[in-house]
C-alpha cells in the first residue's frame, strides 16, 4: 500500500488544519457520481472523481442553479468528465463550458478533444468573476469526425480544489 501525505482541512476544528495519512486510491476508484453526471449532462460520464470536498450535484453554488461540484481523485489523478460525440460537418461547433471554484482554492481545466489538449487554464479567484468563467472550446476542426471530449478537473496545489461545473453544452451554428 501506497501512502499519501494530504493535508486536510475541515472547517469547525478551531481554524487549524489537521495532517492525516490517507492510502493513495489507485485510478477507477473514488466516488461513483454517474446519478450526478447523467442528471447535470446527460450522456457524459465521470471517473477519478476523489470524496474530498462532497462532490455530487447541487442545487445552488455561488450563485448558479444546478451545479456538478468534481473533485480530483488525488495529486495525479484529475476527475474526468468524458463523451464521445460527432461534430456536423458545415457548422461552427463550440463546446461551451461555465466553470467556477470553491472560494478557497483553485484547480485547473484541461479539455482534450481525441487525446489532443485544446484547453488548459486556471480556474481561480483571479480568473473568475464571482467565483465563474465562460470557455467556448473550437471543435470545428473535427468535423465529420466522432470525437472523445475529455474535461479534467486536475490537482494542481492540492488544496480546496473542487471544480463547479455550471454548463457544459455542445453547440453547432
Amino acid at each position: 500500500m501506497t501512502l499519501l501525505f494530504r493535508p486536510y482541512c475541515e472547517a469547525g476544528v478551531s481554524g487549524e488544519a489537521i495532517s492525516v495519512w490517507l492510502p493513495k486510491q489507485p485510478p477507477g476508484k473514488g466516488k461513483n457520481l454517474s446519478e450526478a453526471i447523467k442528471r447535470f449532462a446527460p450522456g457524459w460520464k465521470i471517473a477519478h472523481c476523489g470524496h474530498d470536498m462532497n462532490p455530487g450535484l447541487f442545487a445552488e453554488k455561488r450563485g448558479r442553479k444546478g451545479v456538478l461540484v468534481t473533485h480530483p481523485l488525488d495529486r495525479e489523478h484529475g476527475c474526468v468528465l468524458s463523451r464521445k460525440d460527432d461534430v456536423p460537418i458545415g457548422k461552427r461547433t463550440t463546446l461551451q463550458l461555465t466553470v467556477g471554484n470553491d472560494e478557497r482554492g483553485d484547480w485547473m481545466l484541461i479539455v482534450k478533444a481525441d487525446g489532443k489538449e485544446l484547453l488548459r487554464k486556471l480556474i481561480g479567484k483571479n480568473t473568475t468573476e464571482n467565483g465563474w468563467t465562460e470557455f467556448a472550446v473550437d471543435l470545428t476542426a473535427y468535423a465529420g469526425r466522432s470525437v472523445k471530449l475529455e474535461l479534467i478537473n486536475q490537482a494542481n496545489g492540492w488544496s480546496f480544489e473542487a471544480g463547479h461545473w455550471a454548463k457544459i453544452a455542445m453547440v453547432s451554428n
